[in-house]
This record gives C-alpha cells, structure tokens and sequence, in this order.
C-alpha cells in the first residue's frame, strides 16, 4: 500500500510505468471508498499530464488499461506493524539518535517484510532503513555531511545490528534479544509508510506531530489547527471551490 500511498501524494505517475502506477492508485483509492465515477476522473486526468494534448484529450484508453491491471489482484487490505514497549525501550537506550533511527527504521522494513511475505526468504537491506532515518534527521537537527560515517560508526560499536555483504549488497542482521522483544502489547502502531522515522520522534518526544484526516501520513505539526497534509488539503479545497 505504501507505493499506492506515494503515488497519491505526489500526485504523478512515473511515464516508464504509468499503467501499473495507475493499478497501483485505483486499488488504493477503492480502499479509500472513492466512488468509480472520481477514480475514472482523477486517473484520466494524471494520464492527460504524461500523454495528453488538446487534439487528444480522451485518456479512457489508458485508464482502461489500468482498471484490467488493477482487477488481476485482490483488493488492498489495511495493513500495520506494531512495537512492544520492550522493543522501544531497548532502542531508546542505545542513546544516539542517528543509531536508534537507523534501527527503528530497520525493524520497520523487517516487520513489513515479515507482513507481507510471511513464507519468502527475505533481506532488510542498508537503504530500507537508511532513506527514512536521513528523512527523520532533517527535521529536527542539521545533519551534516558526514552522517553515513555517524551510523557506522554507531553499527561497529553496538551488538544489536550488524550489516553484511551478500551478493553486492548491504545486508542488515538483528541481535536475538532484539527480536525476541516483539511478544506483548503494542504502545506504537504503524499504518501509514510515509514518514516512519517521525513515528519514533513522536514517542520519544523529540517532535510532535499529527497524521492527515484524510490520507493517514503522519506529519511535524506546525500550527495548532493543522489537520491534512499539504495535498490534500489542496485537493479538498479544490473540491470546495467547485462545488
């Protein structure tokens, strides 16, 4: 879903793979309960930006396509990851925020992972917990330039996490006693992919933050009175204005 998500919220389709980017929005919006009348419109309409012209405004071809792709596969299902305390508490005490991002952000992967492909062999590589740590980091400190040697220098120096090579790429493992703290119950849910670090930053009170009424990101809450992200906010008032 979290590909769905992303789609939606920078509101584009990659030209190389606009059919499947569409599938990939149309089963999200079902999900969301949009009506087929303001799919159809809303997915013609993110066409007409790659492909359309005025002697050629019809995108139902198209949008066509993606309906036969998207109806291939099930309906999106809602789908979370959960922390114990145990396991918050134990990251907590690594005590260097670049370290605990990056681990938070690991397990993150890995339970998703886990969640989605229950029977797979699966790998968290570097980069699935890397990209978001680096998004966590900006929003509350200046990061520097030397920020991959901040958290290697951190995985050297800590049992919990290690990272090896296979096959080209950067393989994270978990310490045992890690992963054995996932039994009991959660205090932190996460249903929404965009922005994980900021969950962790909200725990741990480093940064307060909301999650937008309407598409579920989590966001760092700037006024009181926010209440969506900055798309959609900007699709609702669109709404407004033309009904």
């Amino acid at each position: 879903m979290s590909n769905a998500v992303r789609i939606y919220n920078e509101n584009r389709f990659m030209p190389n793979r606009s059919i499947s980017e569409a599938a990939y929005l149309i089963r999200y919006l079902r999900y969301k309960g949009e009506s087929e009348g303001t799919i159809k419109e809303t997915i013609e309409k993110l066409f007409y930006n790659i492909y359309g012209v005025p002697s050629r405004p019809d995108m139902s071809v198209y949008y066509n396509k993606s309906v036969k792709f998207a109806d291939k596969f099930p309906p999106l299902q809602p789908l979370s990851v959960a922390f114990t305390k145990k396991e918050l508490d134990y990251i907590q005490r690594l005590d260097n925020i670049y370290g605990e991002l990056f681990v938070f952000c690991a397990l993150v992967a890995y339970k998703y992972k886990i969640a989605t492909n229950q029977d797979a062999k699966f790998d968290v590589l570097w980069s699935d917990a890397f990209s978001p740590t680096i998004v966590g980091l900006r929003t509350f400190c200046s990061i520097g330039n030397n920020v991959n040697e901040k958290i290697y220098n951190f995985i050297r120096n800590t049992d919990c996490i290690e990272t090896t090579i296979f096959k080209n790429k950067d393989i994270i493992k978990f310490d045992d006693n890690l992963l054995a703290l996932n039994c009991g119950e959660p205090v932190l849910i996460i249903d929404n992919f965009i922005n994980i670090a900021y969950y962790y930053l909200e725990y741990v009170g480093r940064l307060n933050c909301f999650r937008c009424e309407n598409c579920g990101t989590i966001l760092q809450r700037r006024a009181a009175r926010n209440r969506y992200c900055k798309v959609c906010a900007r699709r609702i008032h669109l709404n407004q204005r033309r009904s």
